[in-house]
């Protein structure tokens, strides 16, 4: 009896490390478009994938006049930040990221610990739609693209960006 009680606990065992954890933290796709407030956020840059590992990694702040969207990942030590004024935000309404005095984008990397910055007015095009805002339940959803280049004349291409926040008021 004990043999097949065994055999039964490693069969399990093998059946259970066969199935996807949902809470796997290394993602090899982009999340799904959603609207649900489920704190993704993801894009390639320059053709490679940027999902923060963690929910603690990305944020939507409305504060002060603007609509933040920020999210980072460690390896490249990476930031992206996408901001708007508050007081216009309207849902399904293309934002120019082109816009420095509306709309803007923000990035740094630090490969070999050197730093580089990707300002608003290095932003050669680009736009971010709020697909869904729910002020009730604090959520913020929608997708982006721009292209920037720095002082150095280093190229960010960033496509197929999507975010789903919960945001702090």
């Amino acid at each position: 009896m004990k043999p097949y009680l065994l055999l039964s606990i490693f069969s399990l065992s093998m059946l259970i490390s066969c199935i996807d954890d949902p809470f796997d933290n290394d993602p090899k796709s982009l999340p799904p478009i959603t609207t649900t407030g489920e704190n993704t956020f993801g894009c390639l840059v320059n053709g490679e994938l940027f999902v923060p590992k963690s929910t603690t990694k990305s944020v939507a702040i409305f504060q002060k006049g603007f609509l933040q969207i920020l999210a980072g990942i460690e390896s490249p030590d990476t930031n992206l930040a996408l901001i708007i004024p508050s007081d216009s935000i309207k849902v399904g309404f293309k934002y120019d990221l082109t816009d420095t005095l509306e709309s803007y984008t923000q990035s740094n990397t630090t490969p070999e610990g050197r730093i580089i910055w990707f300002e608003k007015e290095h932003t050669r095009f680009g736009h971010l739609e709020i697909s869904y805002l729910n002020k009730e339940d604090l959520i913020v959803s929608g997708t982006f693209q721009f292209e920037a280049i720095n002082d150095l004349k280093d190229t960010l291409i960033v496509t197929n960006g999507r975010f789903d926040l919960q945001y702090i008021p």
